[in-house]
């Protein structure tokens, strides 16, 4: 696993680690908690000022097991996260459903997805669509966690800014060292940008290559492979479901990158004999 380096003269900005690095009590999902309640209402950058105008005082935290192997972060909540308080949701959040139940190493899972695939999307199959979605929604809280680099809607739904981006640094570090995944994935360039704390650093660079991320701990530093993908958004305008090549095929193959990096990982310390993956 190599870091990628930076091309000669192309100035790299770095966003600086955290300041404070929570030391909460009890279990994962306690402190989970605990740090949540601490983020709450939080108005320290203009995307909570405009949150807390619009007589909205919940954050979009992040959801899934505190215990995951993986850890995904996507860039900011859309209008349906800060709805539901939940990342990940709505079309973009089903496409990312549907790639990881095609990468998952989960019987029930693939056979799910395969049935999926075949349904014609009328009305009349609409009762198996949600039924398909709600099994893998269940799944995926399971089996992940999943946050953004912002925790609050940007104005027209937005890419954050490198600002704002590290004014939420504390609460996205201390999520990381709290779940503590064997890996994290960053979806789009912002998560990207905040995970390697590279302002200026792409996704259309970086995709498809482990990165080892070296962050700050309590009694030393700690390292994280990552792996950068494309965001399901982007995907969705993109929308190259069928081009040899094209990047919808690029993040299902980096998915199972990431996947069976942590099936290595896991065989490697653990012993654990990982299952055959889509």
């Amino acid at each position: 696993m190599t870091n990628d380096k930076p091309k000669r003269g192309k100035k790299v900005v770095k966003i600086p680690p955290p300041n404070t690095l929570e030391l909460f009590q009890g279990t994962k999902a306690e402190k989970l908690q605990q740090l949540y309640n601490k983020w709450y209402g939080c108005t320290k950058c203009p995307l909570g000022e405009f949150r807390a105008c619009d007589g909205k005082q919940d954050i979009v935290f992040g959801e899934g097991n505190p215990d995951a192997d993986i850890l995904i972060i996507g860039e900011a909540p859309g209008e349906e996260e800060e709805n539901t308080g939940i990342p990940f949701v709505g079309k973009a959040g089903q496409l990312l459903n549907q790639i990881l139940a095609f990468t998952s190493n989960n019987p029930e899972l693939r056979k799910a997805q395969d049935d999926y695939s075949k349904i014609s999307h009328s009305n009349h199959n609409e009762k198996k669509i949600r039924s398909y979605h709600t099994l893998v929604e269940e799944w995926r809280h399971q089996e992940f966690f999943l946050t953004n680099a912002v925790a609050c809607k940007p104005p027209e739904n937005g890419t954050p800014t490198a600002d704002q981006v590290k004014q939420c640094w504390d609460r996205l570090w201390n999520i990381i060292y709290i779940v503590d995944p064997w890996l994290i994935v960053a979806c789009g360039n912002s998560a990207l940008a905040a995970v390697l704390r590279k302002v200026q650093i792409r996704i259309t660079e970086a995709r498809g290559k482990i990165y080892d991320v070296e962050f700050p701990g309590h009694v030393g530093p700690v390292t994280y492979p990552v792996v950068p993908v494309f965001h399901p958004s982007y995907l969705l305008r993109k929308a190259d479901w069928n081009v040899q090549g094209g990047d919808y095929e690029k993040t299902v193959k980096d998915w199972r990158k990431a996947l069976k990096a942590v099936d290595f990982l896991k065989k490697a310390h653990l012993g654990i004999e990982p299952l055959r993956r889509g």
